[in-house]
């Protein structure tokens, strides 16, 4: 007398089936998610207009002594930030 197996969820499925197909999805999911968000927020990307930078020159310019008082708002008034 030959008896059978009955394999639930078919060859290859594992212990969890489609279940745990599904639940082995949203781990890698979850875990690319999380390395991009990890990259994204370690080397963080800032774009700034070329007014913002000149700005900032000026700014860094005045408070380092190069130019006076004068010569710096003369810039801005240039730059048209009066």
């Amino acid at each position: 007398m030959m008896m059978s197996i009955v394999v639930v969820g078919g060859v290859g499925m594992g212990l969890f089936g489609p279940l745990g197909m599904l639940l082995m999805t949203l781990v890698w999911g979850g875990l690319v998610l999380l390395l991009v968000w990890g990259v994204r927020h370690s080397f963080p990307y800032e774009r700034r207009s070329d007014d913002e930078v000149a700005r900032d020159v000026l700014a860094r310019r005045y408070a380092a002594g190069e130019m006076s008082e004068a010569e710096y708002q003369q810039a801005l008034r240039t730059l048209r930030y009066d």
